[in-house]
């Protein structure tokens, strides 16, 4: 049966479901309303940044009597932290839909999280330093950019299912 993204999908034998190839367990709510999983994908990168706001505004406003003036800095570890957890959470019940794997799924995912962090450093030079952006204008170039790669390597890697795994 051919998917929103134009490929053939697999059948999950036990509930009868459309699931993206290469993705194991039945699709999840936002896929069952969305049917375009890089639609799904961009509304809960919306959600995750709300929720990561709110993670570091929660962090900081703990940390502000500890940290003194670095709090800001130092609230940005656990709301690192929390966030991934998070978005995790949220991609792999909404988005991706697999079973089973959580931890290899869990540092699958953080390496991609931390990989497109730190490509966005290299990025925003080129395009501050090199090319004249504007920073708020590279940042906003460099999301895109971050933010294909990221589907890519999430779909590929982090939740990327072999036929085994999924039953085939």
């Amino acid at each position: 049966m051919p998917t929103a993204e134009g490929s053939t999908a697999d059948e999950s034998p036990s509930k009868g479901h459309t699931v993206p190839p290469g993705v194991a367990g039945p699709p999840g709510w936002l896929l069952s309303v969305i049917r375009d999983q890089r639609v799904a994908f961009l509304i809960v990168g919306g959600i995750n940044t709300v929720v990561g706001t709110l993670w570091y505004w929660l962090f900081w406003a703990l940390l502000r009597d500890v940290g003194g003036r670095n709090a800001h800095f130092i609230a940005l570890v656990p709301t690192y932290v929390f966030a991934i957890l998070s978005a995790f959470i949220l991609y792999r019940k909404l988005v991706f839909r697999v079973e089973g794997h959580t931890v290899r799924d869990l540092l699958r995912f953080s390496t991609v999280y931390i990989t497109t962090f730190l490509a966005n450093i290299p990025l925003m030079w080129l395009m501050k330093d090199r090319l004249g952006f504007h920073p708020m204008v590279a940042q906003v170039l460099n999301t895109g950019v971050v933010t294909v790669a990221s589907f890519v390597f999430h779909k590929r890697f982090s939740f990327k299912r072999t036929a085994d795994e999924r039953g085939e």
